[in-house]
C-alpha cells in the first residue's frame, strides 16, 4: 500500500494505522495483525534488494528511498482460501485556506 507524499513542506502527511511502525528511517517491521501478518516500510529506488531485509523488490518507484515514497509492505503467509483485511490511516494537514492541487 502506499500513502501521499508531498513535496510542498506546508503540507504534512501522518501514518496513523498501523501507528506502531513509526518513522520510515526506523526501519520497524511490526505485527499488524495476530499470527503472521506484518507490516514494515518499503524501500524502492537504488539498491533496494539490500534495504528489504530478504524481500526482493520489483521496479523501482525513484532513486530517493523510502521517505519519497510512503510506500508500505505487508509481510504474511497466506493459506489457500483464506483472507484477511489490513488498515491502512493517516491524517494530512495543511495551512487553513491553502489551495489543494492535485498532480
Amino acid at each position: 500500500d502506499q500513502i501521499p507524499v508531498s513535496e510542498d513542506a506546508d503540507f504534512k502527511v501522518a501514518l496513523t494505522e498501523p501507528r506502531e511502525l513509526g518513522l520510515p528511517k526506523e526501519r520497524r517491521e511490526v505485527p499488524v495483525l495476530p499470527g503472521s501478518v506484518k507490516a514494515r516500510w518499503a524501500f524502492h529506488g537504488d539498491n533496494a534488494e539490500e534495504h528489504s531485509a530478504g524481500s526482493k523488490m520489483l521496479g523501482s518507484f525513484g532513486k530517493g528511498g523510502v521517505e519519497e515514497e510512503g510506500a508500505i509492505e505487508f509481510v504474511c503467509d497466506v493459506g489457500v482460501g483464506k483472507t484477511f483485511d489490513v488498515t491502512v490511516a493517516y491524517d494530512v494537514t495543511a495551512p487553513a485556506g491553502q489551495q489543494w492541487v492535485k498532480l
